[in-house]
């Protein structure tokens, strides 16, 4: 279907809110059909939105078809702006695709759905109840909530590393697994010192990581950091690296005297040789080639999990490093703030003319059972359900692995839902989801609390901290390597400081701020 078609389809589809039930199924008594936008990217062995079954299912049961119009990531940009450009808009946008800047751009063009989720979306105000911050990260700042929310809880961790120590090393000199930053230093100096490896050469790389921001955080030193009181948060919203919150209050995390410290130990731990020389210039090719070497060079490595780093054969050589006690007894573990929680999944405009039925479609996507087809997969195609009501994972096809076959037959991340913690108790976890709530278990008592939250810039304040972040993000990505590599921490800290104040921290920070406070008292 051309963009041009979107109006006309919209003429021939039944207008207005007769025929709704506020309540029950089916949403409508007559069949309507209502056009819907997603940025999909089909790959080999995935299914079409409108081929899934998920989506059959829900057409059944609520009498509203969806003509679905997929755009490949390649050309999104291109027509969403052309959409919105020329007014020829579908009735909503669904998933992956829209962000904040298009939201502030075109509130004219969209629907408030304050009044429509009060009226008829009940599952999405249980979830507001249940977790107050998900009204407050789709609240703007004028009030209005213009796009819904998503949710990931269900065996999705709210923590982005998981630290793996070499307990083959540790045992070849006694030593249990350190607790404190004193410990994993003296363990450290024992893996260089005495051929851990037992080769007979000096090949061993006492710690490893691959210094990266967004996605490449997984392998971040980052969870290093809280023994020293800080947290560095490098993993979703560029606009927003480096920041946390103490007493309510919002701090740039490089420019705090933990994170000072916390240079300085890894400074130290470089200029004895226990941190690999190329931790700040690693690859990925660079750093697996070293931690999954069947050489056994590698003492202490960073990753999504201790499989992903070391791979199935090694990991049972690994155990999970608990977080650490630092010198003032600071211990944690960083939350990745948007990680669980985001907004702009689903969008309704102004083309709109079956805004209710709209609204109670969506609003399925809300409920327990449907939250989890959603997000994990269909009930009869992937799962089936026990004895006792809990969702069961089928196999997954020869030569597929389960989160293969759960990407082509579900819309999974790209899709409004509410996947909360509770609901676990509803769905066996699968071999991958138990190896990394496993190691979430035991961070999870030192969860870091109230980090800086996923907030609703103004239009004028997203233009300005484009101005202002990624230039400040980029000195202290070469800072950090710098201080580690060459030392001379205190000398150098102050001229360090001034040098973010000009850049204009100060003025992003009043923006943080002002964000926060709204924040705050939306929840």
């Amino acid at each position: 279907m051309t963009m041009s078609a979107i109006e006309t389809f919209a003429q021939t589809t039944p207008e207005g809110k007769k025929g709704v039930n506020a309540t029950g199924y089916p949403i409508v008594n007559e069949p309507i059909t209502i056009t819907i936008v997603a940025q999909h990217d089909i790959a080999k062995g995935q299914k079409k939105y409108s081929e899934m079954e998920l989506f059959k299912k829900l057409e059944k049961k609520t009498n509203i078809k969806i003509n679905w119009i997929e755009i490949p990531g390649s050309a999104w940009a291109e027509k969403k702006n052309l959409m919105f450009a020329s007014g020829d808009l579908p009735d909503a946008f669904w998933g992956n695709g829209i962000d904040d800047t298009d939201i502030i751009a075109n509130m004219d063009n969209l629907v408030p759905l304050n009044d429509l989720i009060e009226k008829y979306g009940p599952n999405i105000k249980k979830v507001f109840a249940t977790r107050p911050e998900t009204k407050s990260v789709v609240t703007a700042y004028n009030d209005n909530i213009y796009s819904l929310f998503q949710v990931r809880e269900t065996y999705f961790p709210a923590t982005r590393t998981v630290i793996g120590i070499n307990k083959r090393w540790l045992d070849k000199f006694g030593l249990q697994v350190p607790k404190t930053t004193d410990e994993l230093l003296a363990a450290l100096r024992k893996f260089k010192a005495g051929d851990a490896n037992g080769n007979g050469k000096p090949d061993e790389i006492p710690l490893t990581f691959m210094y990266a921001m967004g996605s490449g955080s997984v392998r971040n030193p980052s969870d290093l950091f809280p023994p020293f009181g800080v947290y560095d948060n490098t993993s979703n919203n560029i606009l927003t690296y480096h920041l946390m919150t103490r007493n309510k209050q919002v701090v740039f995390t490089p420019m705090d005297e933990g994170y000072k410290e916390a240079m300085k130990w890894l400074a130290k731990l470089y200029s004895e040789g226990l941190l690999d020389k190329e931790a700040y210039t690693n690859t990925s090719n660079t750093y697996y080639a070293k931690t999954r070497s069947a050489d056994d060079k590698v003492g202490v490595v960073i990753d999504w999990t201790i499989n992903s780093a070391v791979g199935s054969d090694r990991e049972k050589d690994f155990v999970q490093l608990p977080p650490l006690t630092g010198p003032k007894g600071d211990k944690g573990w960083t939350i990745v703030s948007g990680s669980q929680i985001a907004r702009n999944k689903f969008v309704i405009t102004k083309k709109n003319k079956n805004l209710e039925a709209t609204m109670r479609w969506v609003d399925e996507f809300y409920s327990p059972i449907t939250s989890l087809e959603t997000f994990c997969g269909p009930i009869g195609e992937m799962y089936k359900l026990d004895s006792k009501g809990i969702m069961v994972p089928n196999e997954a096809p020869k030569d597929m692995n389960f989160e293969s076959w759960k990407w082509g037959n579900t819309p999974a991340d790209s899709a409004p839902f509410a996947a909360l913690k509770e609901y676990e108790s509803m769905i066996l976890p699968t071999a991958s989801q138990i190896e990394r709530y496993k190691a979430e278990l035991v961070v999870q008592p030192y969860l870091q609390k109230d980090p800086y939250p996923n907030v609703f810039f103004s239009g004028s304040d997203i233009e300005v901290l484009k101005e202002i972040m990624p230039e400040i993000n980029s000195y202290v990505q070469i800072m950090q390597a710098s201080f580690v590599t060459e030392g001379n921490v205190d000398s150098r800290w102050d001229g360090y400081v001034q040098k973010l104040k000009d850049m204009r921290l100060d003025e992003a920070m009043a923006i943080f701020s002002k964000a926060y406070k709204k924040y705050l008292t939306s929840k």
